[in-house]
């Protein structure tokens, strides 16, 4: 998995490396953020993946006011 991930950053020309360290950053995955560069993934859907285990907490245990939904709205602004 290294190597192919050096093989896709090595091909990667600057903006593209801009946008996958900003989403990898915002998502904390590098694979979601190589599939929203490689548009196999939507912004939306980048966003739903990368919140799966904060949405299972909140399910479980209930929102934080002015927590879950703020985190949830500028993962959103971040990677849209």
């Amino acid at each position: 998995a290294a190597a192919a991930a050096a093989r896709v950053l090595g091909a990667a020309d600057d903006w593209t490396l801009a946008a996958l360290d900003s989403v990898t950053g915002s998502c904390k995955s590098f694979v979601l953020a190589l599939a929203l560069c490689r548009r196999r993934l939507s912004a939306r859907e980048v966003c739903v993946a990368a919140r799966v285990a904060e949405q299972y907490q909140t399910d479980l245990w209930g929102e934080v006011e002015a927590g879950h939904d703020l985190d949830r709205a500028d993962l959103q602004v971040r990677v849209s």
